[in-house]
């Protein structure tokens, strides 16, 4: 089976609910979660565009930080000291009960955070799938230590018959030129016995033809 590409080293962490950014992941504005099924999210981006989005869990965790902006998560207003109650789109900003009630933004696009807020389960079931991956990847890099020490292990008991099927064609060589050699030395000694026997044979020779020749000068000057 295919094993699945995972890239989750950087995947964000949290300590409490209220860091997560669940901004849109392909601009910075706040989204609202449609439909969260298994590793699928759809949501709806809540900046001017209202487009709607549908992607992997893991896809959206890595797009989603590229447009992090943890502004548009703290909830309280660093003005009024009051908890932000909407959002209004034309300003981009959030607005509490005392922003509201100045009425700057009464005939904006606004929404209600409490509408869109992700609840503990939505939050859960991200936090499930992302420890999901976490421990894929944890299989995933124990399964390559495991065949990597498998194969450097493979690969020393390789080398250690390549080692011994070396030696034992070394010590082949070594034999058959011992043997080639030990041929020539019993040649040279044939030959060299051949010659021996055979200039022998020869002075031998020569030796009777010289005496018979001897013999016969000494004959014709003793008849002269």
């Amino acid at each position: 089976m295919e094993k699945p590409d995972l890239n989750l080293d950087d995947a964000p962490t949290y300590k409490t609910n209220a860091d997560i950014c669940y901004n849109c992941s392909e601009c910075a504005s706040m989204i609202e979660i449609i439909e969260i099924n298994n590793d699928i999210i759809q949501f709806k981006c809540m900046g001017n565009n209202h487009h709607k989005i549908k992607l992997g869990i893991n896809e959206y965790l890595n797009n989603m930080k590229k447009y992090k902006n943890i502004n548009i998560n703290i909830d309280v207003c660093q003005k009024h000291n009051s908890k932000y109650q909407s959002y209004c789109f034309d300003c981009n900003s959030h607005l509490c009960t005392e922003c509201l009630k100045t009425r700057m933004h009464a005939k904006h696009y606004k929404i209600n955070i409490i509408e869109i807020n992700p609840n503990l389960e939505e939050v859960n079931t991200i936090k499930g799938i992302i420890n999901k991956r976490k421990n894929m990847l944890i299989n995933l890099k124990n399964e390559k230590n495991t065949k990597i020490k498998f194969l450097e292990k493979k690969s020393k008991i390789e080398e250690t018959n390549i080692e011994s099927f070396r030696k034992i064609i070394m010590e082949k060589i070594k034999n058959e030129e011992r043997k080639e050699q030990n041929l020539n030395n019993e040649y040279y000694m044939k030959e060299l016995k051949r010659l021996k026997e055979e200039y022998q044979r020869k002075i031998k020779q020569s030796k009777s033809e010289y005496i018979m020749a001897k013999n016969k000068i000494q004959s014709v000057y003793k008849k002269i």
